[in-house]
């Protein structure tokens, strides 16, 4: 199966785990390719607006990025990441998009054409303020 096929299958999916694979893929392209697996859970909420059709667990985030990597679509690679503020480090899975054919096939996705047109519409009243 392509990339073009699955990501077909996965947004006619009703299985959640597959809405949450779905969604990886959005935010990983609203966020310039790559995002900590502890950045998921707010990125995708932003995507949403706060409105989501799912109730987004730790296990179902796991479950729906294992399903990228073994679709080829993702790396997940842990890593050691630092702490903002502190000298304290953790382990964090850093995840990157792999088939850059996600790109085009997302091109027109309501869901990021929307959180576009939002993100738009507040930089723009940001610099009228200006």
């Amino acid at each position: 199966m392509n990339v073009e096929e699955v990501i077909s299958e996965l947004k006619r999916s009703d299985r959640e785990v597959d809405m949450v694979a779905l969604d990886i893929l959005r935010a990983l392209i609203a966020f310039h390719d790559v995002l900590w697996l502890s950045e998921l859970p707010n990125s995708i909420l932003s995507l949403h607006r706060g409105v989501m059709p799912y109730v987004l667990t730790p296990d179902l985030l796991d479950k729906a990025v294992r399903r990228l990597e073994n679709l080829n679509l993702i790396t997940a690679e842990e890593r050691i990441r630092g702490e903002i503020y502190s000298r304290k480090t953790y382990r964090d899975l850093y995840i990157r998009i792999k088939a850059q054919d996600i790109k085009r096939i997302l091109a027109n996705d309501e869901v990021l054409r929307e959180y576009k047109i939002y993100v738009s519409e507040i930089l723009r009243d940001v610099l009228k303020k200006d």
